[in-house]
């Protein structure tokens, strides 16, 4: 079994496709963790064995500052331990045979907004003009390679009957862009292979805003249900009094939901039966080709079907297409 949170191997910034931006990333860091200009890939990795932790760990996110398009020194395509691309690896068949349970929360993207829009960190209500807008997606999409993208990006996302009120915001636009390029459609694709492979998939949307955040208070005050926040709900921090959190009475009801349905399939593969033969009150319904299921975690739990299907349709296949048949 296997649960995988706002993240899979599906994800495009969970890997580098590209050897020479893998090097060039690499260098970069080097230098950021003061072992100077150097050439050789040995001299590197010699200098960086040296580096204490928390300086390079301070090395690493002046490294993030500088990149944009994606998320530098992660796992690389080199055909020899990380064969192929996930994409093809998938399509193939060749990933591990088990149950999974894929999770996104709601508004995953604002912490890739957080990156692409730093002068509304602070912001009570943040804001975008469309060339902003255009500007971002070029530069914050991971799956950018020309301007083709940008524009099959934003007739998907655009409401066209307001394009030519100057006063229309687009900032929500491009946190709803980034939380499916980002997180919801790649759980969609391998969702999808693993379905077709026989094996049984939940998804899940955590859909609740909690009442004490994991994110500062006073930064990035639109963050909605943002990465992370579902954290302390899958393992009841708030019932924990030397934790610093707390739980409402509907918030502990949520997260000792959300504990069991993931304890149930820990143990049994499926998380609506725990190893006794008990079934859950509300049922998780798998998610299958023909019926695609998501499980929405709030306090109130629902179920959710074909979830922002036709933005994944754009992102999951659309836009491949679009990256092979403009030779970028």
């Amino acid at each position: 079994m296997s649960i995988l949170q706002s993240g899979n191997t599906m994800s495009p910034w969970g890997q580098e496709t590209e050897i020479n931006n893998a090097r060039s990333d690499a260098f970069l860091l080097g230098r950021a963790a003061g072992c100077g200009l150097l050439s050789s890939s040995r001299d590197l990795a010699d200098c960086l064995r040296g580096i204490d932790a928390y300086r390079l760990t301070v090395a690493i996110n002046a490294v993030l500052l500088q990149t944009t398009n994606n998320i530098p020194l992660g796992p690389v395509v080199d055909g020899d331990f990380f064969l192929s691309k996930s994409r093809s690896l998938l399509n193939m068949g060749q990933f591990k045979r088990c149950n999974v349970i894929l999770g996104s929360t709601a508004d995953d993207g604002t912490i890739v907004t957080a990156r692409a829009y730093p002068s509304e960190l602070l912001a009570d209500v943040p804001v975008s003009d469309y060339e902003t807008f255009t500007e971002k997606l070029a530069q914050f999409t991971y799956t950018y390679s020309n301007d083709v993208i940008v524009r099959a990006i934003q007739q998907q996302y655009v409401d066209w009957k307001e394009r030519d009120d100057d006063s229309t915001n687009y900032f929500y636009d491009f946190v709803n862009v980034a939380t499916d390029e980002a997180f919801l459609c790649p759980a969609e694709y391998m969702g999808r292979a693993y379905s077709k492979a026989g094996l049984s998939v939940y998804r899940a949307l955590f859909n609740h805003k909690p009442e004490q955040s994991t994110w500062p208070d006073r930064l990035v005050k639109w963050r909605g249900v943002a990465h992370s926040e579902d954290n302390p709900f899958t393992f009841g921090r708030g019932f924990n009094p030397d934790r610093g959190h707390t739980f409402s009475s509907d918030e502990a009801t949520l997260s000792l939901a959300m504990m069991e349905y993931y304890t149930n399939f820990a143990k049994t593969g499926n998380p609506n039966q725990n190893s006794d033969g008990d079934v859950v009150e509300s049922e998780w319904e798998p998610f299958t080709l023909t019926e695609p299921y998501m499980k929405e975690l709030k306090p109130k739990l629902g179920n959710l079907i074909g979830f922002r299907a036709s933005y994944c349709a754009m992102h999951n296949n659309l836009i491949p297409d679009l990256i092979t048949n403009t030779g970028t």
